[in-house]
């Protein structure tokens, strides 16, 4: 007797480009007509792995892979987060090496100085000390594009020894309220203290701290709370 499935037609397919399906089919056959089923869909780009399929129309579509790039993004930058530093921590150390530093908080928000200055010639900062009347000046300049302001202060000192004897003067200068003179003078009601930690006439280095509370009665902000001043700066006599 012919075998059957001799008169079938024979049913090729290929997965990855490799020959995995060869299946006779013979009429009447209901396995045999499912497997044709199943061979028509594998041309039409179907891929069979045992009972699991994958077809291109289960690939994610182009605004699905947008939507899960959108709420990837934020996670990225989260790990990128910088440090916001707090206004303390934007101050200079307290050194006596003469680094030419100066800064404090002005109102709680971080000093310090910057361009040039603004009454003549010199730089953003300067010292001086006289000998022998152990007279020390201090001054720093704030000039950018939102203000031109400056703190500064004289002591005389013991001569034998770097306390403060005399307090001479100690200003905030803010030139956006007024160029008629000092704006902000020293409130001798307040608390306030200038320390010389450090004096090398050798040298030439002064470093030191200073807090004050300064008042005007022309300027809007009537009050400047000077705290945590500290400078460290390399003088001409």
């Amino acid at each position: 007797m012919k075998n059957k499935f001799l008169t079938g037609l024979m049913r090729w397919g290929s997965v990855e480009g490799k020959m995995s399906y060869f299946q006779p089919y013979a009429p009447g056959n209901h396995r045999d007509l499912k497997e044709l089923s199943r061979a028509k869909r594998l041309r039409k780009g179907t891929v069979w792995a045992g009972k699991s399929h994958f077809t291109p129309a289960m690939l994610p579509s182009a605004s699905s892979l947008m939507l899960t790039w959108l709420l990837a993004v934020p996670l990225l930058w989260g790990g990128c987060e910088t440090t916001t530093l707090t206004p303390e921590q934007q101050l200079p150390g307290l050194t006596t090496t003469g680094e030419n530093t100066f800064g404090c908080l002005v109102n709680g928000e971080a000093w310090l100085p910057e361009g040039g200055n603004p009454f003549g010639p010199g730089t953003k900062l300067r010292a001086s000390f006289h000998y022998p009347s152990n007279q020390l000046g201090v001054s720093a300049t704030k000039d950018n594009d939102i203000t031109l302001e400056s703190i500064s202060f004289e002591l005389v000192l013991e001569e034998e020894s770097n306390e403060v004897k005399n307090l001479n003067t100690a200003f905030f200068l803010d030139l956006d309220c007024s160029f008629l003179g000092v704006t902000h003078q020293l409130d001798t009601l307040s608390p306030h203290g200038f320390q010389v930690e450090f004096l090398e006439l050798e040298e030439k280095i002064v470093s030191g701290t200073f807090y004050f509370t300064a008042i005007s009665s022309e300027c809007q902000e009537d009050t400047i709370v000077i705290s945590e001043g500290r400078y460290d700066i390399k003088f001409a006599n």
